[in-house]
């Protein structure tokens, strides 16, 4: 967006160098004290930008989307281990999407409510190392026997 918008380009400078300083910042002093510190440093950092008025719908919008997740934009600061990006969980997704596309038949909610929580309960598993039939055997079981 930035390269064809000049109201992002200076917006989009900003967050890129709150994005380095964090990191940095948490690669040099991991501890909890330094982590906590960032988070404020971070929040008064986005709470700056937020409160400031724009004109392009694209930005407006951008930002409400900012604005809606301020809560947990610096979540991978507290949590030890936690990559700051979703990079790991996109990749994950990818193949999902790509095979309930080329599958076509998810045309109601329920459909793909069910789809959804079977391949998320199946990456867990495997990430986990665990056995995914005995896994979903299990679960299966448990939720027969309870109903």
């Amino acid at each position: 967006m930035s390269e064809h918008n000049c109201e992002v380009r200076g917006l989009y400078e900003s967050f890129k160098a709150l994005y380095d300083y964090l990191t940095k910042g948490l690669a040099v002093d991991p501890s909890l004290g330094r982590r906590r510190e960032l988070v404020v440093e971070g929040e008064e950092w986005l709470r700056f930008w937020l409160d400031r008025s724009y004109k392009s719908k694209e930005v407006l919008r951008f930002m409400g989307k900012v604005e809606n997740g301020f809560d947990y934009w610096f979540t991978f600061l507290l949590v030890e281990g936690l990559e700051s990006t979703n990079n790991v969980a996109e990749r994950a997704l990818r193949e999902l999407v790509v095979q309930r596309k080329i599958m076509g038949t998810l045309r109601n909610e329920k459909g793909t409510v069910i789809y959804e929580t079977m391949m998320t309960l199946i990456a867990t598993w495997n990430k986990q190392g665990l056995d995914t039939f005995n896994q979903m055997k299990v679960c299966l079981i448990n939720n027969w026997t309870q109903s």
